[in-house]
Order: structure tokens, then C-alpha cells, then sequence
């Protein structure tokens, strides 16, 4: 699916931004470039990951509505899709679990043009619309009394700020009235498969993402932009159950023993 960084983030952002808020404007810092040197105070940094963290574990739900761009610089490819991502924490003998349900629809793209993933805790779904298949992978359980380091949302399932600075390389680039920039750099080689390179916009207000960025190998970048978030909303616990299929036509396919493990970033079909 997609890097564990980005579902860090969302929700608080994908771990993620303001609670209650609709449209929100981020500050004038260029996504994809590098800060301007001198850095902001780094002994800052930990401050504002404990604050992040405490934020987040309290959370029971997020329901957020978000545009997601995509681009691909070597094909000239440009995908703009909004939609829906949705978070639900489940206590199991003091060992959280996050469920989580994505649907994105293509902007100006045809009915068919969508995108699908839901985590029941267990397994993972992931709908291809060309093909009308469902592909579903066991991801197992999460190891009792750790959090689950292949979780969505490491802070939401018990990863610590101490444990998230060992495996990423987390750095404070600036500081303003209404956002804190943080970029990341992956430390372990499972991560760096996933990103080269990341930036979350915590909102200062509730310290909850506003946005989040990446980059892959191949330089394609995606963009998460939050425009409505709301926490501890009412969530139907169906929607992070095995979904049904969207037609007669469509198939249920087990992911090949390849890809034993859920693909950690999905792509759109072309």
C-alpha cells in the first residue's frame, strides 16, 4: 500500500491535520525542494514529535476527505484523485489494532477509475478496476504486547517517538505561525523501497498533518492535501470488513506467493 510514512502521518495526517476544519492553506515552502539553510532549532524536534504522538494514541477514529496528486516526471504523467481514507482503532488486550479503508475517485476519469483499499486487521483488499479483481493478502496479526511496526499508523498502534527517530531520519526544516515542516529520510532498506524522501505539514492548532509528500526511487512524487478531517466520528465498523464485490464480472484473486506480503504502495492501473 502506501508507504507506512504517509499513513504516519495523514491521521495525525494520514496520521494528519486539523480536526475541524474544511479548506486549509498550507505555508509557502516548495514541496520537493530543499530547505534553506541554517535549520531551525533541532533541539526543538523531539517536543513536537511528543506532542505528535500524544496527540494521536487518544484517537479512536479519523474520517478524512483528502486530494491526492500524483506525478510522474519520466512519463509526464499527471493524476489528480479525492476521496476518502478512513481509520478505526481497535483494542485487543492492550495491543491496538488500526483498521483502515481508502476510496479515491479519479478527477475528470470515468466510473472505473478508482481506487480501493481496505485492511480489516487481518487481510488486506485491493481492488483492481481493469482487471475486475480483488486481490486479498494475509497480513497476520500484530505481535502481542509490540506495536505493530507494518501498521498504517506506527504512532496510533504504540510506536514511541524514540522508536520512530531509530528508524527514521527526522529532521525540523521550519517553523512558522501555523504549520511545523518536517522532513524524513528512511533509515531501514524495507522503508527505503517504499520512499526516498518525505515531508509531513503538522497544523500547530492540534498538531494533527495538514500534508504530506513523497518520493519513490523512480522520482514519481505524491502529494496527500487534507481538506476535511474529523476525529472520533461514528464509523461503520463494515467498512473495514471484507468488502463485497462490485460485480457479477468481478473476481476474488489470493495474491501470489511472491507478494506474500501486501503491497506497500499501490498503484493506480493504466
Amino acid at each position: 500500500m502506501f508507504p507506512r510514512i504517509v499513513f504516519l502521518a495523514i491521521p495525525a495526517l494520514l496520521l494528519a491535520a486539523p480536526f475541524a476544519l474544511a479548506q486549509q492553506k498550507t505555508g509557502t515552502t516548495q514541496l520537493g525542494k530543499p530547505e534553506a539553510q541554517p535549520l531551525p532549532d533541532q533541539s526543538k524536534l523531539d517536543g513536537y514529535l511528543n506532542n505528535w504522538e500524544s496527540v494521536t494514541k487518544g484517537l479512536r477514529t479519523l474520517d478524512i476527505t483528502v486530494e491526492r496528486t500524483r506525478k510522474s516526471p519520466g512519463l509526464g504523467d499527471l493524476d489528480v484523485y479525492t476521496g476518502s481514507i478512513k481509520f478505526m482503532k481497535l483494542d485487543d488486550k492492550n495491543n491496538p489494532v488500526v483498521l483502515a479503508a481508502m476510496d479515491l475517485q479519479k478527477k475528470g476519469g470515468k466510473a472505473t477509475d478508482f481506487e480501493k483499499i481496505v485492511f480489516s486487521g487481518t487481510y488486506v483488499y485491493l481492488f483492481q478496476p481493469r482487471d475486475k479483481v480483488v486481490l486479498y493478502y494475509d497480513a497476520g496479526p500484530a505481535k502481542p504486547g509490540k506495536a505493530n511496526d507494518d501498521s498504517f499508523m506506527p504512532f496510533l498502534s504504540g510506536m514511541k517517538t524514540d522508536d520512530a527517530k531509530k528508524r527514521y531520519d527526522i529532521k525540523l526544516t521550519k517553523v512558522d505561525a501555523a504549520y511545523i515542516y518536517l522532513e524524513i529520510f528512511p533509515r531501514l532498506q524495507k522503508d527505503k523501497s517504499d520512499f526516498i524522501r518525505a515531508q509531513i505539514v503538522i497544523d500547530r492548532s492540534n498538531f494533527l498533518p495538514a500534508r504530506v509528500w513523497y518520493a519513490e526511487a523512480n522520482h514519481d512524487t505524491t502529494t496527500f492535501k487534507v481538506v476535511k478531517i474529523e476525529k472520533d466520528k461514528r464509523l461503520n465498523r463494515q467498512e473495514f470488513e471484507k468488502p463485497e464485490l462490485p460485480g457479477k464480472d468481478w473476481k476474488w484473486k489470493k495474491g501470489e506467493k511472491s507478494e506474500d506480503a501486501p503491497p506497500r504502495i499501490a498503484r493506480p492501473q493504466k
